[in-house]
């Protein structure tokens, strides 16, 4: 169960490095319902698909979706040191 434990702690950290360069690239024109002139190409680093994930992490969350990326890290490093092992019961 180790191997699948590590897999899932990869996914968790590769994921919140992705927020978090969605969240800090976030423009709130790159969508079209933000706005009525066109944005092409999107302004997020990480495309129009990072530009909706901000957007709903800003609008469901708020501020507090900074947190999310330190979150999921923390999640991510319960799955591979003992030490924090009882993160994944949580």
């Amino acid at each position: 169960m180790r191997g699948f434990n590590d897999i899932i702690g990869i996914v968790l950290m590769g994921s919140a490095i992705l927020l978090l360069i969605a969240l800090l690239s976030y423009d709130a024109h790159d969508l079209a319902q933000n706005s009525t002139e066109i944005n092409h190409p999107a302004r997020n680093w990480i495309g129009p698909i990072g530009a909706h994930i901000a957007y709903y992490c800003l609008l469901w969350v708020g501020v507090s979706a900074y947190v999310l990326p330190f979150i999921l890290v923390f999640l991510g490093l319960g799955c591979f040191f003992e030490q924090l092992a009882y993160v994944r019961r949580l």
